[in-house]
């Protein structure tokens, strides 16, 4: 699992790990790994989520997709879930705020090289969020 980003300025990667440490299972740390993710996921989905709750979640699966790939399609399935249905919860100012993070998140994982398999999709939701053709560009 290599990066090509760092989270915060630190490199946070399996392949620091040495697979025969005499601590940490490698299998058990990429095994939580994965849990947490699909809990992260989940929470996007979660019907009485608060809205900021919400938008750091989306700040944090979006930054994990860019640096680990392989979780990429999830993390758009799951921003497209959240664009059709938002949680009943949010007051329309807060629709308002998370749909403007929704579209910013989506901008940043355009560009990136893995995701030419979802540039379709992506751009549909950019463009249902407002965003012009020269942003999506």
């Amino acid at each position: 699992m290599q990066s090509s980003e760092t989270i915060a300025g630190t490199e946070t990667s399996l392949d620091i790990v040495p697979r025969d440490h005499k601590f940490l299972s490698y299998r058990a740390l990429e095994s939580d790994g994965k849990e947490l993710m699909k809990k992260l996921l989940e929470f996007t989905t979660a019907s009485h989520i608060t809205s900021v709750n919400l938008m750091t979640c989306l700040m944090t699966i979006t930054k994990i997709a860019r640096c680990r790939p392989q979780f990429l399609s999830e993390v758009v399935g799951a921003l497209e879930s959240l664009h059709a249905n938002l949680p009943p919860t949010l007051a329309k100012s807060q629709v308002t705020s998370v749909r403007k993070s929704l579209k910013q998140h989506l901008l940043a994982l355009l560009p990136h090289p893995t995701a030419v398999e979802h540039r379709t999709l992506i751009t549909t939701l950019l463009t249902d969020l407002g965003a012009t053709a020269a942003q999506v560009q």
